[in-house]
């Protein structure tokens, strides 16, 4: 093994995953945004990882938790039927507000957390407050070093510096 590399155990066994998440607001405004202000249903299809039939989910539950302030959750459980081995399922709908002081384009974080016979496992997840429009100006970010950065001979990697960028907007594209 190089210096660089390394070879470690995992004891950890997978957990049913999240396939996919379906935001519903056609209790709101049903423009198919969350906006502020708005009730939202969200419909978490779980899948199993596992190929060995012995690895079949007989039921399994989920609840939704979140750490942003202000985000009400009304219904934060969901109950699965059976899941087989490589298979999925859909649970019934989760509901939460979104507060009347969320700014578009606002992080809405979540967790949330299965539990089956395969075990217990949260997955983190986060929605955007309002419909991107992409008529704003792109947000640049620049930054000049304050002494010149120099190359090394016999350096294949070149030069390493860095930047801090403290916002969470989404990055579009990187040059």
């Amino acid at each position: 093994v190089a210096s660089h590399q390394g070879i470690v155990e995992s004891f950890t066994a997978p957990g049913l995953d999240v396939q996919s998440l379906a935001v519903d607001d056609s209790i709101g405004n049903n423009n198919g945004s969350i906006d502020p202000g708005e009730p939202v249903r969200i419909t978490v299809t779980l899948t199993n990882p596992w190929r060995s039939a012995s690895k079949n989910v007989a039921s399994a539950t989920a609840t939704l938790t979140t750490a942003t302030a202000g985000v009400t959750i009304s219904d934060g459980s969901s109950t699965y039927g059976a899941i087989p081995a490589q298979g999925s399922a859909a649970g019934d709908v989760f509901q939460f507000s979104v507060p009347l002081a969320a700014t578009c384009g606002q992080s809405i974080r979540f967790t949330i957390t299965s539990t089956s016979s395969l075990g217990v496992k949260a997955v983190d997840f986060q929605f955007r407050v309002g419909a991107p429009s992409g008529t704003s100006a792109p947000v640049t970010y620049t930054r000049t070093p304050g002494a010149p950065l120099a190359i090394q001979d016999n350096r294949p990697r070149g030069v390493i510096d860095s930047q801090t960028i403290t916002d969470d907007f989404e990055i579009a594209d990187l040059n």
